[in-house]
């Protein structure tokens, strides 16, 4: 509490979605970065599970600048609890996705790119 206390109300929206932002494309750099420079292919679930990332970082970005142009402060709030609720939704949707690529049970071991017999991933 003591963080938000120093924020002036005018700056509090800007500063949360500019962390929310800068935190989900730090995570998404991260992937990429293993994939483009690491050599490392994910598998399908791995680039199912990234779009989230994908969609919320502009929707950050959308909530930086309704913030910073001082739009009414409904629409920074909305726009960081529809990123809130993707965050939230996609890890549980992970397992509905698993049992549809038949990898439910399976350990992750098992579908790692480029194993012997894995016709799951690239």
């Amino acid at each position: 509490m003591a963080f938000t206390a120093t924020l002036s109300r005018s700056n509090a929206g800007a500063t949360y979605s500019a962390i929310v932002t800068v935190g989900m494309a730090l995570i998404i750099g991260g992937a990429l970065c293993f994939e483009h420079i690491g050599g490392y292919l994910p598998c399908h679930l791995c680039l199912i599970e990234r779009n989230p990332y994908y969609f919320g970082i502009p929707l950050g970005i959308i909530a930086f600048a309704a913030s910073v142009y001082s739009l009414p402060a409904w629409i920074t709030r909305v726009l960081l609890v529809v990123i809130g609720v993707m965050m939230l939704v996609a890890p549980a949707s992970a397992p509905i996705t698993r049992r549809r690529m038949g990898l439910l049970g399976r350990p992750v071991e098992l579908h790692q790119p480029g194993r012997p017999g894995n016709h799951k991933c690239r």
